[in-house]
């Protein structure tokens, strides 16, 4: 039988420790950054007031800290930067529709959208998504 030495205990308690953290630093993600690309119809984006909405509406939801809003102005999108691990894109469409922008399949909240400056959307936009 082998004599236990402090040397020993502390040999393995160094070999355990090290497992463990590796182990916990190799599965445990705290982010997952993405981006992706919002149809949000009739806003205009070029006015950097209504990326300064948008931006503040999609803020309110988790993982806030790695929200950003660019504008796409030719496709009338945004992209937002996001963490997946915190919110879902639909999540993300939907902050902005109850803000009052059409954004994805989601339709603006009616009254929210009656709150906003008529300078955040495009001149032909009356309010209401086409559907043709």
């Amino acid at each position: 039988m082998k004599k236990i030495t402090k040397k020993s205990i502390n040999n393995w308690a160094l070999g355990a420790f090290s497992v463990v953290s590796i182990l916990f630093l190799s599965g445990c993600r705290i982010s997952e950054v993405r981006e992706i690309t919002i149809n949000v119809h009739d806003a205009d984006v070029r006015n950097p007031s209504c990326i300064s909405y948008m931006e503040k509406a999609i803020k309110t939801l988790p993982g806030s800290d790695y929200i950003k809003v660019k504008a796409l102005p030719e496709e009338s999108a945004i992209i937002v930067t996001y963490d997946a691990m915190s919110v879902g894109r639909k999540n993300l469409e939907d902050a902005l529709a109850q803000a009052g922008f059409n954004a994805g399949e989601y339709k603006a909240n009616e009254k929210a959208r009656s709150t906003l400056p008529m300078s955040l959307f495009l001149e032909k936009a009356s309010g209401k998504v086409d559907n043709e």
